[in-house]
């Protein structure tokens, strides 16, 4: 009951900014599957690093993309938790069946997933050049 009433109260709050931070979870939430059925599959994937990096960042925008819209950190990971049972649903709990949620959100999530992963080295490149590394 109680996780029903935040997902209530998470919808109403988002509402008014429902896109942008409809678009953030669920990027984030494509990141995360796509990472953890590569490792199912490859567990030396390349991509593994790059797709961990972009999941974590994508949550954390996320979670300020709700705060701007009023929403709290839990309404939002109420919501995270929404989309990601849908996901999982969609792709019958399979990672066999992820071409079904690539095919619905590669086109999108996949250049906000790289820009975040450059935006993370470019980030630790400032880092390193302050500490004059």
């Amino acid at each position: 009951m109680k996780r029903f009433l935040a997902i209530a109260a998470a919808l109403a709050a988002a509402d008014a900014h429902a896109a942008p931070l409809d678009d953030a979870i669920n990027c984030a939430n494509y990141a995360t599957i796509d990472a953890v059925c590569r490792e199912q599959k490859d567990p030396s994937d390349p991509l593994l690093g790059k797709l961990k990096t972009a999941a974590g960042v994508l949550h954390g925008r996320s979670i300020r993309i709700g705060a701007q819209a009023g929403v709290s950190k839990e309404a939002v990971g109420a919501l995270a938790t929404v989309a990601n049972d849908k996901m999982t649903n969609e792709m019958s709990r399979k990672c066999d069946n992820i071409k079904v949620l690539r095919d619905q959100y590669e086109g999108t999530c996949r250049p906000v997933m790289d820009q975040a992963y450059k935006d993370t080295l470019m980030m630790i490149d400032e880092i390193m050049k302050r500490k004059g590394r």
